[in-house]
């Protein structure tokens, strides 16, 4: 068989030919491994499972420039080839929920770099310019996930069944009052509570991610007239650090709002659905429990609706603090919302007072902490809840 060398050193035309008929052959088998590259085709559910992929390549147009040399000293060379290409085709993933067969366009860099390879042997680097990027960052945040070991509700078990097939046994069951809204009972609504949680993940490993390099704010400081002045130099770490903290804060408040509501769809306790929050309404049971209202359904002894109570008096308020400033700046007395322009505010507004700016950097790193316990809290709220409405007769 001709190996690859001798067809670069005879005849450039037919390398590139060879280059490309190989390649038409292995594309099918590279997408798996390159899972990132099409992540705007493979379904999120998918990204951190195991699938089997058909990859039928309908056309490969090859871009008409491209780059072919030969590398290092003579006895040490190597060759490197590197040529784009559109690609079109159908894509279908093979696991255990069906998807749908989906039609793809996709420009790629296809490349390989080796010293003497015969055609089996030719290896592929196939390339989106994004992915130098995007790879290196998914790999970085993935490892975060992993260190920080954060099961999310869909990974975990309850009462000895799936966490979707525990919520269908509640949820579904016929009782007594009827639901208000049927739906609630839909894979949708699940998928609601249990994404928020998701992206409550997400929003933690990425805090965490460029938590260790966030700025200290006492670091850089100037004597004038025997007066310190201290000028923290922020970075973008600093700033990716809170807007990810940011959204962690927003999608807990998601979160506890779609428990409520599924909660309120079996008791509404007297509330309009307009006026229904997490507060409101356990704040409402709570004054029923204490004036022992006759209508109330809620067995008032339940140590699932005391954990309910007692989680919005003593916890709840962290994550409105945090996420009403973001969303509601202007009911805060001092007009001071989103973190990063708290921060940026605050450390020039006491530049010359060091004990206010060792309180704003405790704060800032404590963000990822409130995150994390309650990240906790929701898998506990997420079963007490189920609990209570599986109370009601």
């Amino acid at each position: 068989m001709s190996t690859l060398q001798q067809d670069l050193e005879q005849d450039q035309t037919s390398a590139i030919k060879l280059f490309r008929d190989c390649f038409d052959q292995t594309i099918a088998q590279r997408i798996f491994n390159y899972r990132y590259a099409y992540f705007d085709l493979i379904p999120s559910a998918l990204l951190e499972t195991d699938f089997k992929v058909q990859f039928k390549t309908e056309s490969i147009k090859w871009d008409d420039t491209f780059v072919f040399k030969k590398e290092g000293l003579e006895n040490e060379s190597q060759y490197f080839f590197e040529n784009g290409c559109e690609l079109k085709g159908k894509i279908s993933f093979h696991t255990k929920i069906v998807y749908p067969s989906i039609d793809f366009c996709k420009k790629v860099v296809v490349q390989f770099r080796s010293t003497d390879l015969t055609v089996r042997e030719l290896m592929y680097e196939l390339k989106l310019e994004e992915q130098k990027i995007i790879d290196p960052y998914m790999d970085l945040l993935n490892s975060q996930k992993a260190h920080l070991n954060l099961a999310t509700i869909d990974k975990l078990q309850f009462n000895n069944q799936s966490p979707f097939g525990y919520y269908c046994d509640v949820i579904r069951k016929s009782r007594v009052t009827p639901q208000l809204n049927s739906s609630v009972g839909d894979y949708y609504f699940y998928q609601e509570i249990f994404v928020a949680h998701q992206e409550i993940k997400e929003a933690i490993a990425t805090a965490n991610l460029y938590k260790k390099y966030l700025s200290p704010i006492l670091h850089n400081k100037d004597i004038y007239e025997g007066r310190t002045f201290y000028y923290p130099w922020l970075n973008y770490y600093d700033k990716m650090y809170m807007l990810a903290c940011s959204l962690g804060f927003e999608r807990l408040y998601t979160f506890w709002d779609r428990i409520v509501f599924m909660v309120y769809n079996f008791y509404q306790g007297g509330i309009p659905e307009m006026n229904l929050s997490f507060d409101n309404y356990l704040k409402k049971i709570e004054n029923q429990i204490n004036a022992k209202t006759s209508t109330l359904l809620f067995n008032p002894a339940s140590q699932n609706v005391k954990w309910l109570m007692d989680f919005r008096k003593n916890q709840y308020l962290e994550i409105t603090e945090k996420r009403h400033r973001i969303i509601h700046f202007k009911i805060t007395s001092d007009w001071q919302g989103l973190p990063w322009s708290k921060t940026i505010t605050n450390v020039y507004q006491n530049n010359l007072n060091p004990q206010e700016l060792l309180k704003l950097q405790v704060e800032i790193y404590q963000l990822q902490d409130i995150l994390m316990k309650h990240f906790s809290l929701c898998i506990e709220g997420f079963e007490k809840s189920l609990a209570l409405i599986d109370e009601l007769p």
